[in-house]
């Protein structure tokens, strides 16, 4: 009985640390999938985060023009691109806001771009404004 004892010495052992192995190796599979869902998670936020940036600008944009009325053409000429805002929001965002009039109406553009995100990340929106008799409105969302 003892010769059977003495040449199983170390197989239970073996058996544990190959268990243990296959247990770290799962663990940091696991490890690394939580930490890529986090950075996914993260960049999404961001984009979201631009996306509303960007589209409460157009909407201060577009209450900007309707509140002009008819007036507002003198500010926009048929056919150029003009620069309405430039600047940053208090979280370091740039945004701009543009319009171009033509003969139907106004389009309307929303661009927020984030200076220091490890990825160049930016979000536009556009939506255009109809020509009405007394002044311009909603229209629609544009893409």
């Amino acid at each position: 009985m003892r010769k059977t004892f003495l040449g199983e010495q170390g197989t239970v052992s073996f058996f544990a640390l190959c268990f243990l192995c296959a247990a770290v190796i799962m663990a940091s599979g696991l490890l690394y999938i939580v930490r890529r869902g986090e950075v996914t998670i993260y960049h999404h936020e961001e984009e979201v985060q631009l996306l509303m940036d960007a589209e409460g600008h157009l909407e201060k944009a577009v209450a900007e023009i309707e509140g002009k009325g008819l007036a507002v053409e003198d500010d926009l000429p048929l056919g150029e691109e003009i620069l309405l805002y430039q600047g940053e929001n208090e979280r370091g965002i740039r945004i701009r806001r543009m319009a171009k009039r033509d003969e139907l109406g106004i389009y309307v553009m929303a661009i927020a771009e984030s200076p220091d995100s490890s990825k160049a990340t930016m979000k536009s929106v556009q939506g255009f404004m109809e020509r009405q008799e007394d002044g311009y409105i909603w229209k629609c969302w544009a893409h």
